[in-house]
């Protein structure tokens, strides 16, 4: 692109001078010579750089270019190879079965074609497995407590509070003062 022109605003915004396609690209959606991200080839978008009037990468890339039009190359990009991927996966699929059934092949070659064509079609299984037994264990003993009936719970209750009582009369932990205290007497 162009070199910036001026001094940074008080907002922190700049002059561009821009020309060319990437003006071109800049356009108002009405402009008639608006340049469109889908006008654009696939090497174009995966560069982020626009090509010359000849067709060619000259110059070095932009340093600088719109976030909303970056995104719009990588999207396009993104929806372009999605779009040949997914026309060339029935051929594909088709030689990895050939491959798989194919007894003239090494064993561990075609055992990989099975193998990736299920996986494909029907799931990989999950390498690992994650399990938590601790909320699990908490849900049941919540059940347990939420079903007792009223009698119950309140006599719970009351064996709850008085451990608690007995536990304010235990000895309390001595400071280390108090320890050494201690020691010296005995």
């Amino acid at each position: 692109m162009g070199k910036i022109h001026g001094g940074p605003y008080r907002d922190g915004s700049v002059d561009i001078r821009v020309g060319g396609r990437y003006a071109q690209l800049l356009y108002n959606d009405d402009h008639p010579d608006k340049l469109r991200v889908e006008d654009l080839d696939i090497e174009e978008l995966a560069r982020c750089q626009l090509k010359d009037k000849n067709g060619k990468f000259t110059g070095r890339p932009p340093r600088l270019l719109p976030r909303e039009i970056v995104d719009a190359f990588r999207n396009e990009h993104y929806k372009r190879i999605n779009a040949e991927l997914e026309q060339s996966l029935s051929a594909q699929v088709k030689t990895m079965i050939e491959i798989a059934g194919n007894k003239r092949a090494d064993p561990g070659v075609r055992l990989k074609a099975a193998i990736y064509v299920y996986e494909r079609f029907m799931g990989k299984t999950p390498d690992k497995l994650n399990i938590t037994a601790e909320s699990k264990v908490q849900d049941l003993v919540d059940d347990i407590l939420y079903e007792v009936d009223e009698k119950r719970q309140t006599a719970i209750e009351k064996e709850i509070e008085d451990t608690r009582e007995e536990l304010d009369r235990a000895p309390k932990r001595r400071t280390p003062a108090q320890r050494m205290q201690a020691r010296r007497r005995t």
